[in-house]
């Protein structure tokens, strides 16, 4: 019996191992968009790959590197969302709308660029939800626009209206139903495909390029996206 249960733990220790390595940023599908590294997130669809790009800091934002638990005394931090007006996508990093106004408010302020290429209002709240509060920010600024924002939040489906009438995030989303959150019953999945043809189907497949233009096509799908 002790052999049996140490043989026991041993599987599951290892299951959980293996299920930790396949959760890392090694086995994330990644794609290129404008020259950034895009990853596949659970909670908001994708994100920015940390550091992937020259003006790319640590947290997967536009902007310079900053301590997020650390304000200088005086000082009032800005939170700047938005889709890729505010993340700046056709100009240098210096001439960013949220590192403008940084520059122009001066010493007092600090201005922090959370907007991403692509992005609805409804993933600029997960971010803010996930991320942007604890940096304890003094305001919030959300940037919209108008041409396809509000369209954004429909073809996301990040968010739906529950039987209270409360926002509720949705799950599955369309990122966890391409790349499931549990990692080793979609890799068996995948491998049941190669013998089982349909099996797999409407899963991420990392090793089809049509795969992973159909990932590319779900997130950026108008044209102002691009």
């Amino acid at each position: 019996m002790f052999r049996l249960a140490c043989l026991v733990l041993g599987i599951i220790v290892s299951l959980l191992c293996l299920e930790l390595l396949l959760r890392t940023g090694l086995f994330v599908p990644t794609f290129d968009m404008n020259g950034l590294k895009i990853q596949l997130s659970p909670r908001c669809l994708y994100k920015i790959k940390p550091g992937s790009r020259e003006d790319i800091n640590r947290f997967g934002f536009r902007g310079k590197n900053f301590d997020p638990r650390r304000k200088k005394p005086g000082v009032m931090r800005i939170l700047f969302l938005g889709d890729s007006f505010v993340f700046g996508t056709n100009v240098a990093e210096k001439d960013s709308i949220p590192r403008v106004l940084g520059d122009m408010l001066g010493s007092s302020y600090e201005v922090i660029n959370m907007g991403v290429i692509g992005y609805g209002p409804d993933q600029s709240l997960v971010r803010l939800m996930d991320e942007g509060f604890k940096w304890n920010p003094d305001r919030v600024i959300l940037g919209i626009y108008a041409a396809n924002d509000f369209a954004d939040i429909d073809e996301n489906q990040i968010f739906e209206i529950d039987k209270t009438q409360e926002l509720s995030v949705r799950h599955p989303n369309l990122a966890t139903a391409a790349f499931p959150e549990w990692k080793i019953p979609y890799w068996l999945r995948l491998l049941q495909g190669r013998f089982y043809p349909g099996t797999a189907r409407g899963l991420y497949d990392p090793f089809d390029p049509i795969s992973s233009r159909v990932l590319f096509e779900t997130f950026f799908g108008d044209y102002y996206d691009y």
